[in-house]
């Protein structure tokens, strides 16, 4: 998903209002995404170690891509 966000990203300016919309739609869920698993951790629902790699994930993800909303 990361990869077709990245590559949509590129591109958004010669898509269509659909797909500027879609790709719009597709960050806003990764956030959601993200967002459940902090909140997860945050009440021992995960292991430490698990929730770093995923919030490495999003740190990478966040520093390389525009995910202007």
């Amino acid at each position: 998903m990361v990869a077709r966000l990245s590559k949509m990203g590129r591109q958004i300016e010669q898509d269509s209002e659909i797909a500027r919309l879609h790709h719009r739609e597709m960050r806003v869920q990764w956030l959601i995404f993200h967002e459940d698993i902090y909140y997860q951790w945050k009440q021992k629902l995960l292991d430490d170690e698990i929730y770093r790699s995923w919030l490495a994930d999003l740190e990478d993800v966040v520093q390389k891509h525009n995910l202007e909303v």
